[in-house]
């Protein structure tokens, strides 16, 4: 989001659409960077988390509200959307679309400070999402995406590297940018762009959440307390959102490698509970290196459209990319377990 949550207040309109009353405090809670949240303390109801989503279509949402219901009434340890008064879950006012939540206790975990034990049953978790995602959602195709385009990459990183080296009160973000952009462009003349995705296997595609990261689970007491935000909701091989997973949950503490052990106690706790072959593993991993290689849109934001909020992104991933290109096999033993 390009204006800080901070600064955007929860318009009263919207507290009394929810049907919240009492209301002592209201307080933005800035993790994220594509909603705007705020915690609402009241005096009846005591703290609940409102939520405005921003660039989705209220249909999409509705979807999403329905099967995180259905998750919750299934036993999964999810923040199911609230109903107001007249029995809705999405709110449409001032000019925007708003959810009601149950407060949940807990803190994020980054990966390289779990427990191989709370890797192994987060991983477990996943495959539990996947599973009852199934049974409540209608099924459909799985989205098959195309391989990245390494040529727009390269173009990407022509255009880049002399706005970088331009300006004349460079600064941190533009020297790495220089200091990146060479070796990305290397990567990309050198590799062997990934094989087309083959259909996945029967059972080894369907629903997934679509972007769990440290920010979208909870933690309480050592234990999951809740899997956070669906907004990413779609149908995928189930391959690539445990690969997608590793890399988003995973990265050792100063971003140049994998928490390995962590990494791959997730992998082996999804796999105990939804079996997936080594194969399946190995080409979802080629294909998100392959993506994660020609994704310059980070810098599409910074240079072009002058937004900062994801320059840590590029730099994380950047790092992350730089590792995963010299170590493929150490990421091939977290995904087979060896």
């Amino acid at each position: 989001m390009d204006d800080s949550a901070a600064s955007v207040p929860l318009p009263d309109v919207v507290l009394r659409r929810l049907g919240l009353s009492g209301v002592v405090a209201v307080h933005p809670v800035t993790v994220g960077l594509t909603n705007r949240c705020w915690q609402v303390e009241t005096g009846r109801r005591g703290h609940l988390f409102v939520k405005q989503s921003l660039g989705a279509e209220p249909e999409q949402i509705r979807r999403q509200h329905q099967a995180v219901r259905a998750l919750h009434e299934r036993g999964l340890p999810v923040a199911a959307p609230l109903a107001t008064p007249d029995g809705r879950t999405l709110v449409e006012a001032a000019g925007g679309l708003f959810a009601l939540y149950p407060w949940v206790e807990g803190r994020h975990l980054p990966g390289w400070v779990m427990s191989p034990g709370q890797a192994r049953a987060l991983g477990g978790q996943l495959a539990r999402v996947h599973h009852e995602l199934a049974q409540v959602l209608p099924s459909s195709t799985p989205e098959t995406p195309a391989a990245a385009d390494r040529n727009a990459a390269l173009r990407a990183v022509d255009a880049f590297l002399p706005l970088a080296a331009r300006k004349p009160d460079r600064d941190a973000f533009d020297r790495f940018v220089l200091a990146c952009l060479p070796g990305r462009r290397a990567l990309l003349e050198a590799a062997r762009p990934p094989r087309p995705p083959s259909l996945p296997e029967p059972g080894a595609a369907g629903w997934i959440h679509g972007d769990l990261h440290t920010a979208n689970v909870l933690w309480h007491g050592g234990r999951i307390a809740a899997v956070l935000d669906f907004d990413a909701l779609t149908t995928r091989a189930y391959a690539h959102e445990v690969v997608r997973s590793v890399m988003l949950l995973f990265p050792s503490r100063d971003r140049r490698g994998l928490a390995t052990t962590q990494a791959a106690a997730f992998v082996a706790g999804y796999r105990a509970l939804s079996p997936l072959s080594d194969r399946q593993l190995a080409d979802a991993a080629e294909f998100l290196w392959w993506q994660r290689a020609c994704d310059l849109r980070h810098l599409e934001r910074h240079y072009r459209r002058h937004d900062r909020t994801r320059d840590h992104l590029f730099a994380m991933d950047s790092l992350l990319l730089s590792w995963w290109s010299g170590h493929p096999e150490q990421v091939a033993n977290v995904l087979v377990g060896a």
